[in-house]
């Protein structure tokens, strides 16, 4: 028994001697980070894309770690754009126009941090040439259509990232969007204009109104007492099913010794009868009716 308790004793001793010492040697050392990137600069033309990788160190250990929380980003990204990609140590970078910018590369550890940069020195292709397409186009009054305008340097190779800028000669007939769509205002020609640099392309327009698809008499079915009249009215709708204003209308009968129409629909019952009359609205060639009987 005493045996037994000397030991349990001795081994107590020990276990708080070990944890003296270790007191004694202090706290575990905070890890420090560093981040690196494969390259230090970068000299792109506009439209260019590229990538570059980094590396995680934790200094304090002297390893490689995990590049999982690495980040970068521009300080100018009108001139220079970085993406991240499936990769967690790469990015990708693409250049928009001439000029300098910095991507600042960075890692966020669990108790410390780093930073990196790469300096990226853009030099823009001059724009040689626009070519606006179509050459010619038409659009109805109140519609759209959409015009494109293409970049190309002196290769002829396209400039993507930059785009021309649109104008219309006459804003009273079509006027058009900084995106290239075009509305037409009223009936006539335009010149649309696509420039950039100095460069420029044009493109004609037409406008026009929009055809006449269907005519409609109402009502369809009426009665009117001989010397009295009853007004028609004809409804113009385009192939979109708008409704059309504005257009010249043509009214018939088809036997004035019974009926008759004024220039305006007016229906004027002369004779009665116990056969329809029918009375036609015509505009631009698409006709529609209505039937009219005159009684007494």
């Amino acid at each position: 028994m005493r045996l037994s308790s000397f030991l349990s004793v001795t081994s107590a001793l020990l276990v708080l001697a070990s944890c003296y010492e270790k007191d004694l040697e202090g706290p575990e050392p905070v890890s420090q980070f560093s981040i690196a990137t494969s390259v230090p600069t970068m000299t792109l033309r506009p439209d260019s894309v590229t990538s570059f990788t980094v590396t995680v160190r934790n200094e304090t250990r002297n390893q490689a770690v995990s590049p999982i929380g690495s980040f970068a980003e521009s300080d100018a990204p009108s001139i220079v754009r970085v993406e991240t990609t499936a990769r967690p140590d790469s990015f990708r970078v693409t250049a928009i126009t001439g000029g300098t910018a910095r991507i600042i590369v960075g890692y966020t550890g669990t108790t410390g941090s780093a930073r990196d940069t790469i300096l990226v020195t853009a030099t823009p292709r001059p724009v040689a040439t626009v070519s606006l397409t179509p050459d010619s186009t038409g659009v109805f009054v109140g519609a759209t259509t959409t015009l494109r305008a293409a970049l190309l340097d002196a290769a002829g190779d396209t400039i993507r990232q930059r785009t021309a800028t649109f104008s219309s000669v006459d804003t009273t007939i079509a006027t058009v969007s900084s995106a290239g769509v075009v509305t037409g205002v009223r009936v006539g020609t335009a010149t649309i204009v696509a420039t950039r640099e100095e460069k420029a392309d044009t493109s004609r327009v037409t406008v026009t109104l929009r055809p006449v698809n269907t005519v409609t008499v109402a009502p369809a079915d009426t009665t009117v007492r001989v010397g009295n009249n009853v007004q028609l009215t004809a409804t113009l709708r385009a192939a979109n099913n708008s409704v059309l204003t504005g257009r010249t209308v043509t009214w018939a009968s088809s036997d004035t010794t019974i009926a008759t129409v004024n220039g305006t629909g007016r229906v004027t019952g002369v004779a009665a009868s116990a056969q329809f009359v029918t009375i036609t609205a015509t505009s631009e060639g698409r006709s529609g009716s209505a039937r009219v009987i005159v009684i007494p």
